[in-house]
Protein backbone atom coordinates (compact mmCIF):
# COMPACT_ATOMS: atom_id res chain seq x y z
CA UNK A 1 0.00 0.00 0.00
CA UNK A 2 1.25 3.46 -0.81
CA UNK A 3 1.64 5.45 2.40
CA UNK A 4 2.34 9.16 2.61
CA UNK A 5 3.94 11.01 5.50
CA UNK A 6 1.76 14.07 6.05
CA UNK A 7 3.33 15.74 9.08
CA UNK A 8 5.70 18.68 9.14
CA UNK A 9 9.20 17.16 9.24
CA UNK A 10 11.27 17.23 6.06
CA UNK A 11 12.33 13.58 6.35
CA UNK A 12 10.80 10.76 8.35
CA UNK A 13 12.32 7.32 8.74
CA UNK A 14 10.12 4.52 10.05
CA UNK A 15 11.26 0.91 10.25
CA UNK A 16 13.80 1.47 7.46
CA UNK A 17 11.31 3.33 5.24
CA UNK A 18 12.44 6.78 4.12
CA UNK A 19 9.76 9.41 3.57
CA UNK A 20 11.58 12.28 1.86
CA UNK A 21 10.82 15.23 -0.42
CA UNK A 22 12.46 13.27 -3.25
CA UNK A 23 9.83 10.52 -3.07
CA UNK A 24 6.98 12.89 -2.31
CA UNK A 25 7.02 11.59 1.26
CA UNK A 26 5.32 8.49 -0.20
CA UNK A 27 6.53 4.91 0.07
CA UNK A 28 5.17 1.56 -1.11
CA UNK A 29 4.77 -0.58 2.02
CA UNK A 30 4.18 -4.26 1.33
CA UNK A 31 3.77 -5.52 4.89
CA UNK A 32 0.20 -4.99 6.13
CA UNK A 33 1.39 -4.97 9.75
CA UNK A 34 3.77 -2.09 9.04
CA UNK A 35 0.98 -0.26 7.19
CA UNK A 36 -1.27 -0.72 10.22
CA UNK A 37 1.47 0.59 12.52
CA UNK A 38 2.05 3.63 10.33
CA UNK A 39 -1.64 4.47 10.19
CA UNK A 40 -2.16 4.14 13.94
CA UNK A 41 1.06 5.32 15.65
CA UNK A 42 0.56 8.34 15.66
CA UNK A 43 -2.46 8.29 13.40
CA UNK A 44 -2.13 11.85 12.11
CA UNK A 45 1.44 11.50 10.75
CA UNK A 46 0.70 9.02 7.95
CA UNK A 47 -2.15 8.46 5.50
CA UNK A 48 -3.02 6.23 2.59
CA UNK A 49 -1.50 8.01 -0.42
CA UNK A 50 -3.88 9.58 -2.93
CA UNK A 51 -2.36 7.46 -5.71
CA UNK A 52 -2.88 4.14 -3.88
CA UNK A 53 -4.23 1.66 -6.48
CA UNK A 54 -6.85 0.31 -4.04
CA UNK A 55 -8.53 3.72 -4.23
CA UNK A 56 -9.49 3.03 -7.85
CA UNK A 57 -12.07 0.47 -6.69
CA UNK A 58 -15.70 1.65 -6.61
CA UNK A 59 -16.70 2.69 -3.11
CA UNK A 60 -13.13 2.56 -1.78
CA UNK A 61 -11.71 5.54 0.09
CA UNK A 62 -8.68 6.16 2.29
CA UNK A 63 -10.55 5.07 5.43
CA UNK A 64 -11.67 1.79 3.87
CA UNK A 65 -8.17 1.17 2.48
CA UNK A 66 -6.74 1.72 5.96
CA UNK A 67 -9.30 -0.72 7.36
CA UNK A 68 -8.17 -3.30 4.82
CA UNK A 69 -4.58 -2.80 5.96
CA UNK A 70 -5.64 -3.28 9.57
CA UNK A 71 -7.23 -6.55 8.41
CA UNK A 72 -3.95 -7.67 6.81
CA UNK A 73 -4.58 -6.64 3.19
CA UNK A 74 -2.18 -4.05 1.80
CA UNK A 75 -2.50 -4.40 -1.98
CA UNK A 76 -4.80 -5.13 -4.90
CA UNK A 77 -3.07 -8.50 -5.33
CA UNK A 78 -3.75 -9.48 -1.72
CA UNK A 79 -7.37 -8.38 -2.04
CA UNK A 80 -7.77 -10.40 -5.25
CA UNK A 81 -6.77 -13.55 -3.33
CA UNK A 82 -9.44 -13.15 -0.64
CA UNK A 83 -11.71 -16.18 -0.28
CA UNK A 84 -15.50 -15.96 -0.09
CA UNK A 85 -15.28 -16.77 3.61
CA UNK A 86 -12.75 -13.98 4.16
CA UNK A 87 -15.01 -11.58 2.25
CA UNK A 88 -17.69 -12.22 4.85
CA UNK A 89 -15.22 -11.67 7.69
CA UNK A 90 -14.02 -8.41 6.15
CA UNK A 91 -17.59 -7.19 5.72
CA UNK A 92 -18.21 -7.81 9.41
CA UNK A 93 -14.89 -6.27 10.53
CA UNK A 94 -15.39 -3.20 8.35
CA UNK A 95 -19.11 -2.90 9.00
CA UNK A 96 -20.01 -2.91 5.29
CA UNK A 97 -22.28 -5.04 3.16
CA UNK A 98 -20.66 -8.27 1.98
CA UNK A 99 -21.63 -7.36 -1.58
CA UNK A 100 -19.39 -4.31 -1.40
CA UNK A 101 -16.42 -6.40 -0.30
CA UNK A 102 -17.16 -8.89 -3.09
CA UNK A 103 -17.25 -5.95 -5.54
CA UNK A 104 -13.81 -4.84 -4.31
CA UNK A 105 -12.41 -8.37 -4.66
CA UNK A 106 -13.87 -8.72 -8.16
CA UNK A 107 -12.55 -5.28 -9.10
CA UNK A 108 -9.07 -6.10 -7.83
CA UNK A 109 -9.09 -9.38 -9.80
CA UNK A 110 -10.08 -7.46 -12.94
CA UNK A 111 -7.33 -4.88 -12.46
CA UNK A 112 -4.77 -7.62 -11.83
CA UNK A 113 -5.84 -9.43 -15.02
CA UNK A 114 -5.66 -6.20 -17.02
CA UNK A 115 -2.17 -5.45 -15.67
CA UNK A 116 -1.00 -8.95 -16.56
CA UNK A 117 -2.44 -8.67 -20.09
CA UNK A 118 -0.79 -5.26 -20.55
CA UNK A 119 2.55 -6.67 -19.36
CA UNK A 120 2.33 -9.64 -21.73
CA UNK A 121 1.37 -7.30 -24.57
CA UNK A 122 4.28 -4.99 -23.80
CA UNK A 123 6.72 -7.90 -23.69
CA UNK A 124 5.35 -9.31 -26.95
CA UNK A 125 5.60 -5.92 -28.62
CA UNK A 126 9.16 -5.53 -27.39
CA UNK A 127 10.16 -8.92 -28.78
CA UNK A 128 8.60 -8.12 -32.15
CA UNK A 129 10.44 -4.82 -32.37
CA UNK A 130 13.71 -6.49 -31.44
CA UNK A 131 13.23 -9.20 -34.09
CA UNK A 132 12.44 -6.66 -36.81
CA UNK A 133 15.48 -4.56 -35.92
CA UNK A 134 17.79 -7.54 -36.23
CA UNK A 135 16.26 -8.79 -39.48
Amino acid sequence: MRIQYVSSATVRIWDGLWFTPENGHTVEVTDANVVADLLTHPPSDFAVAEDEPLLTLDGMDRTRAAQLAMAGIASLDELAEVSTEREQELATEMNVDAGIVQQWVDGSEKIRTERAAALVGAQSGSAIETDSEEG
